[in-house]
Parts: C-alpha cells; structure tokens; sequence
C-alpha cells in the first residue's frame, strides 16, 4: 500500500460532502473571506491523461524514481520538448500570429525535494546531442585550421591563390547552462533553430543577466522577452566586426528556484514589463513522505525519453521558411471559444496582472496544441507535417488552465511575499480530516482520535502520524484544544471551519471551451 496524495485526500472530502451528510450551519461566503487567513491553496493537479500512454508512464515513473511531485518530470518534459522543435515547426492561428513552441518554465520547489536529479535525467539525452554536436564541431575546425593554413602558405608562395579565406565550420549547440547576452548572440548566429538555456538554479540565472551587460540596468530581461517571441536580436558591439544581429532567436529556458526566494528575483517591474507573463512558473509542493523506491528511471520509461529527443533533434528546418502547421476547423473553435472566455472573463476584471497573465496564456496554450501534436507524432514515427486535430487542442487547453492555476499562485507568492502561508502537507491533511468530519461535530466539539484516525486511514503505515503529531499540527493551523472531551479533542465553530477550508485550499476551476471528457 502506498501512502494517499493529498489530492486523493480531497477527493475523498468532497465526496463526503457529495453523498449529502448533515453538516453543522456555516457562515455566510463574506464572513468566510473576512476570518480566513492568506493561505496558499493547493496547486491543481496535472492533466496527465493529454500526453500519449508511454509520455504518462515515463512521467509516473520519474516522479516515483525520483520521489518527486509529477509536475517536476513534467516541467522538464515542457521545456525539454519545446527547445527540442525549436523553429522547426511553427503554429500559426491566423495570418500575423504564429506560436513556435518554446517555454520559459521555473520549477518552485523547496530545497532538498529531489528537483535537481529528476532535471539532470531528462536533460541528459540532450547533453548527450550536445556531446555529439561538439565532436563534430571539432573535427570539422581541426580541417578548418589546416585549410587556413594551406590558404596561408598559398598566398605567401610565388603563385598566390584568389580564393577567399575558408570560413570557420559554424558550431551546432543545443544546450547552454551558463552565458552572457554577448555568448547567445554567436551561439543564435550558428543555431537559427534555438537553444535551451538551462539552468539549475533559477535566481542565479536571473540575477547574473546584467552582470556582464555593457547596456542599461533591466536591458538584458528586454532581451530575453524578444528570445521568447523568436524575434530579432542585436548586439552592437565596441569592435564594429563583431556586431551581431540574429532575425528570429528562439530560446527556450528551464531553471529551479525556491518559493522563498521568488520576491528577491522577480520585481513588479518583471510583471508590468511582461517579462513575469513569459515564464511559465509550476509549484512542486511534496504531498506525501519521500519513502525509499527501488523504482528507477531506465528500462521503458528513459527509452520512452531518447526516442523523444532524437525523433524531434531531427524534425527537418528551413531557416528561410520554417514549417508552420494549422489547426483543424474543430480546433480553432474549440481554441476561439476558450480565447473568448478568457477574453470576457479580461473585460470584467479589474488587475493589470491578470490582464498580462491571460493574455500570455492564450499563446501558451498553441505552445502547448504544438508540443502535444510533436510528442504524438514523433512517437508513432510520423514528420509532424500534420494540422492538429480538436482532442490535442482540448489536451492544450486543459494544461494551459493547468498552467494559469500554478501562475496565480506563484504571482500571489509574489505579491504577498511574508504574509502568504504555505501549510506544510500535514497541516494541510488534518484541515481535510476537520472538513470531512463536519458532520461528526457535537457540541461544537471533535475528538482528537476522530482527526487521527481520519488522517492515517489508507497511508503507508511508514507514513502514519501518532496522535500527538496531529494534536501540534490542530493547534498550530488555530484550533482550540477542548479539555472537556474524553481523549482530548476540539472546539470546531465557523471559524475554524473558514481556517480548514483556507488551509485545505481546494483549487478554482477554468474554462474549458466546452465540456471534455
């Protein structure tokens, strides 16, 4: 038996409150906003069910190796799939707007959760192109240096030769882990396709963006907007031979950062330049012990993943004329219907932060329709020449929502920074036991073995707690302990309800288009 995710944990409390017990009185909803406490809920699960059955297996697999939350394998998949097409292959939703599929993804996970190992093995197919790519490079500039130098001895001789001088081999790359504005401006002038920039820790990456710029203060972050977009890049230079300009650079970014630390990197400036818009940031809070797996990342699930990356490193390219794929007339009804929801649900609002948010969103979504048809169509061994049917634009649109419920949490860490609380799962788990114990409240009164009970029922038993362990996780989420109860127990009123629930936090819902099955 393995231990039950808080996420099972909620479904098993909604499902009380479904089958219609008799619950005590509650407050009205403006009372229940005015006494809860500035608590993070819960991130929405992953939609694994969009991703081909061996993309599910290989992400189920790597969380259990790794013993990590699945959205951590599937960051590195997003980031991973999207700097792998690259500007191969393009969505364009109408005439002037076209996606290509890369992402600015930030894993936010505290340390020690096991993020770094679940990054190095799925990256480590692409550091192995990459491997490859500087071999190769080698080879053809040790021929590059012998061709300079007969050029050399040819010109000096009684009989010098016309011809130009060779011009060095350009140097393919894939992957970078460390650069300045100046190093990805050769590296995009050799590589019109794109380039992952990855880095392990995210603020390091962010922090380090002005150190080496030789422009104002901010000016690299402007830069790493147009990156995204795949538009124009320039780079003027003190020696004029080297001025560089690239016509569409394409960048796709994965790094890690710590919840902690998000107000020290990102400013408000980050959100009202649109830069906070571009970067996808996902939550990775543990919801269950990291217990000892003898799983392991190989077999299937690592061949699912080489099969992955070489399938799309040889998607075909055309500078001058990048393939752009289109969506099948259901597609883009089921894309517009979502786009106007989100649209109206813009005009009704009232935050300038949203209005970045949905905005990007929409681009996000065609991001994603795009990586989804790519991952669909290099595993059945099909050139992704296809348009994209209505199902992988559903698939997109639910990890697009997905994705939106992340960002609001990560921006409200942000703008919230020291007054948002983020329960750790035990407290989280005993907020459940409370809510779904409701019906059992007498005299304003639950019984501490009651929440214990509830809280263990179908963990591991590694994972069970003692009933002290849940007595400090009652009194630290606010509840009043009761002296008049047999056993020890509660007072559990409207306000301690409104506490559950806040700290419970049971994720919103979003549109959809239309119903999905």
């Amino acid at each position: 038996m393995t231990a039950i995710p808080l996420q099972d944990a909620r479904e098993k409390y909604l499902e009380r409150r479904r089958v219609g017990e008799e619950l005590v009185d509650r407050p009205q909803q403006e009372d229940d906003a005015a006494l809860a406490p500035s608590c993070l809920p819960a991130p929405p699960p992953l939609p694994v069910h969009v991703f081909p059955e061996s993309i599910q297996h290989m992400l189920q697999t790597a969380a259990e190796a790794f013993n990590v939350p699945l959205e951590a394998p599937a960051c590195c998949l997003l980031a991973l799939t999207g700097a792998c097409i690259g500007r191969t292959r393009g969505l364009q939703i109408k005439p002037g707007w076209t996606e290509h599929p890369n992402l600015y993804v930030a894993l936010v996970a505290r340390s020690g959760m096991g993020k770094s190992p679940c990054a190095k093995a799925f990256f480590a197919p692409l550091w192995e192109a990459e491997k490859a790519c500087t071999q190769q490079w080698k080879e053809a500039n040790a021929q590059w240096e012998a061709d300079v130098a007969a050029w050399e001895a040819q010109k000096r001789s009684k009989h010098p030769s016309t011809s130009p001088r060779p011009e060095p081999p350009p140097r393919q790359q894939l992957i970078t882990d460390d650069a300045t504005v100046e190093s990805l401006t050769d590296i995009f002038a050799d590589n019109p396709r794109g380039l992952l920039w990855y880095r392990d820790e995210l603020a390091g990456l962010i922090l380090d963006l002005d150190k080496y710029s030789s422009g104002p203060q901010g000016s690299t972050k402007t830069r790493l907007m147009t990156a995204y977009d795949s538009g124009p890049w320039k780079v003027s230079r003190v020696n004029k031979a080297r001025t560089g300009f690239i016509p569409a650079a394409c960048l796709s970014l994965f790094g890690t950062i710590q919840p902690a630390v998000l107000a020290d990197i990102f400013t408000g400036k980050d959100a009202a330049s649109g830069l906070l818009a571009r970067v996808s940031f996902i939550r990775a809070p543990r919801d269950k012990p990291p217990l000892w797996t003898e799983t392991a990342f190989n077999g299937p699930a690592r061949a699912t993943l080489v099969q992955l990356v070489t399938g799309l490193l040889r998607l075909d390219f055309h500078e001058d004329n990048p393939l752009h794929l289109t969506l099948e007339p259901d597609a883009k009804q089921l894309f517009i219907a979502w786009h106007d929801e989100l649209a109206r649900e813009q005009w009704l609002g009232d935050g300038e932060d949203q209005d970045s948010l949905l905005s990007k969103l929409r681009g996000q979504c065609l991001r994603l329709a795009l990586q989804l048809h790519c991952l669909e169509d290099v595993l059945a061994g099909r050139d992704c020449i296809g348009s994209i049917c209505a199902a992988t634009m559903a698939g997109a649109i639910a990890l697009a929502n997905w994705l939106r419920g992340h960002q609001e949490q990560c921006w409200t860490l942000l703008g919230q920074a020291g007054r948002v609380q983020d329960p750790p799962p035990l407290h989280r788990r005993v907020a459940l036991a409370v809510l779904g114990l409701e019906g059992d409240v007498q005299g304003g009164r639950l019984p501490t073995a009651a929440i214990h009970a509830w809280v263990n029922d179908g963990l591991d038993a590694r994972c069970q707690v003692d009933s002290r362990a849940v007595g400090k996780a009652c009194s630290k989420i606010g509840l009043r302990s009761s002296r008049k109860m047999h056993g020890g127990g509660w007072h559990i009123d409207a306000q301690a309800l409104t506490r559950c629930r806040a700290i419970a936090g049971i994720a919103p819902t979003y549109p959809a288009g239309q119903p999905m099955t």
